[in-house]
């Protein structure tokens, strides 16, 4: 049987603390040393540790910045929060655990390299969007990002059907910048994106 919303953000949940309490331990810090570095309360990193708080991207980012480390818990915050429809709670932890990802699409940069604006274009522009649940997205899809900087990150390669960088998502300035992006994730070795130019589709005319 599938896993419902609840067991996967149990389950994200239980992983965010056992990392939590593997990585603090391996560097000797105590609840108590701990907290004034994030900073926050000792009851916080306690309630955090136990699973009685959930943890919020300010406390993760500073317990990561405390703790040395790359993504390594940002990546779990996305299941953990629920913010995702349910149909893709399952992918957050799906790309975390990947070694190859490999992505074909036809109208949008890939949530993986999308900048900050574009994603918030892209959820701004679904009937009924609401602001605070607009900006619960964009932080989520963020947070998946975080793979790819990681000290061994996934290869990711990515085919963009040419009409992606033609369609004006946000305006023009989100798009020179997403471009501009998507320019600079491509030096990076394990980042391909390669473009089916739009002439392509005369090679399939009167079919």
């Amino acid at each position: 049987m599938e896993e419902d919303g609840n067991s996967i953000g149990k389950s994200a949940s239980d992983e965010y603390r056992r990392r939590m309490r593997k990585y603090r331990t391996a560097t000797g810090l105590t609840h108590a040393r701990l907290a004034p570095l994030i900073p926050c309360s000792e009851s916080l990193v306690g309630a955090v540790e136990r699973g009685t708080r959930p943890p919020t991207e300010p406390f993760t980012r500073g317990l990561e910045k405390v703790l040395g480390l790359d993504g390594e818990l940002l990546e779990l915050l996305p299941a953990i929060r629920d913010v995702s429809p349910k149909w893709f709670r399952r992918w957050p932890a799906i790309e975390a655990a990947a070694k190859s990802i490999r992505i074909y699409q036809l109208a949008l940069v890939p949530g993986l390299l999308q900048t900050p604006a574009y994603a918030r274009a892209v959820f701004e522009g679904e009937p009924g969007a609401i602001p605070g649940e607009v900006e619960k997205a964009v932080n989520a899809r963020l947070q998946r990002q975080a793979i790819l900087s990681r000290a061994n990150p996934p290869s990711i390669s990515v085919i963009l059907d040419e009409s992606v960088l033609l369609r004006q998502i946000g305006g023009p300035e989100v798009m020179k910048e997403q471009v501009n992006y998507l320019l600079d994730m491509m030096t990076r070795p394990h980042v391909t994106v390669r473009v089916v130019p739009l002439s392509s589709c005369s090679t399939v005319n009167g079919l």
